[in-house]
């Protein structure tokens, strides 16, 4: 339970870094107190959600020696905490979209529509940087291809993790490293 308050505070950092985006509330105020505070500490509780999250996900694993008990009924369950709300928000998105087109965002074709719904939209950045995420509206919805993806690779990664983890945590310093350089030199993704 205390992990899970550890966890809320992260999302309570994250979930309004895009309204403070969007709404320019620290516009012209990069260098004060205030925008250091939003976005050097608020900002990063992104970190906090993903480390908490993904070790209390890996502890059962770890108490069942890597083993998930079952692909199929690892991932229904992922899904089903993960899929309805976000088919929602997007449906929600998508609704709006087409009722109030937003200036300059037409309308989304249906291979969009399947990326987006498929939670695949960071995953075909990588082939196409023109790929919206969210439909061009809703882009903090990235974080779904993330943690999609994260539920795939747990799995197998806890069970070699727990047979070598000294060498898990060198790779996981370094993806975590150089996933932070790729961004902050490159502006890739």
């Amino acid at each position: 339970a205390p992990l899970d308050g550890w966890r809320a505070g992260g999302v309570a950092g994250i979930v309004p870094s895009p309204l403070r985006l969007c709404s320019g509330v620290l516009a012209g105020a990069e260098s004060t107190l205030a925008a250091f505070l939003a976005w050097g500490v608020l900002g990063n509780l992104i970190d906090v959600f993903f480390i908490v999250s993904g070790f209390l996900l890996f502890l059962p694993l770890a108490a069942r020696g890597g083993d998930p008990g079952g692909w199929g009924g690892w991932m229904a369950v992922r899904w089903a905490r993960l899929l309805p709300g976000y088919w929602l928000c997007l449906t929600l998105v998508l609704v709006l979209v087409l009722v109030v087109p937003p200036a300059g965002i037409g309308a989304p074709s249906p291979t969009e529509v399947g990326v987006q719904f498929s939670t695949l939209q960071m995953p075909a950045r990588a082939f196409d940087p023109s790929m919206p995420v969210g439909f061009g509206v809703d882009g903090p919805i990235w974080m779904v291809s993330v943690i999609a993806a994260f539920y795939l690779v747990l799995p197998p990664i806890a069970k070699w993790y727990l047979r070598h983890p000294l060498i898990g945590l060198g790779v996981a310093a370094a993806v975590t490293v150089g996933w932070k350089a790729l961004v902050l030199h490159t502006g890739v993704l």
